[in-house]
């Protein structure tokens, strides 16, 4: 694993979770949808981390 892999992983969260948040708060995205984003989001992440 490389020492950056948790960094990575850390902003692919960050910016992932932010422009999902933004969206649900603008109304342009319903909370099962907000949810739905925020699982896919979190298995990606996962994903990414175990390639790592």
């Amino acid at each position: 694993m490389s020492p950056s892999s948790g960094r990575t992983t850390s902003k692919c969260w960050t910016v992932g979770q932010e422009l999902i948040t933004r969206l649900f708060t603008d109304g342009a995205i319903s909370i099962d949808e907000f949810n739905h984003y925020c699982k896919r989001l979190r298995d990606i992440c996962q994903q990414r981390k175990e390639a790592a």
